[in-house]
């Protein structure tokens, strides 16, 4: 679930907000590797963080594949 990215050029690190799981992953654009993986707090109810998974896979809710 990457949900959002942030740039930072002159260091070559792209930040990648993962909703799905509640992390934030850096990546080294040189190398195009994770360098690191944080966790961050989020306040929503279990039973919906164990829901975005299924209502968000276009493959198996989707009749085309194109939404969800």
């Amino acid at each position: 679930g990457p949900t959002g990215l942030a740039m930072d050029a002159p260091r070559s690190r792209l930040y990648v907000l993962n909703r799905f799981d509640a992390t934030i992953s850096t990546v080294d654009t040189s190398s195009r590797a994770v360098v690191a993986t944080t966790s961050y707090f989020d306040p929503t109810p279990v039973t919906i963080k164990l829901g975005r998974p299924h209502l968000y896979d276009t493959h198996r809710t989707s009749g085309l594949g194109h939404a969800s």
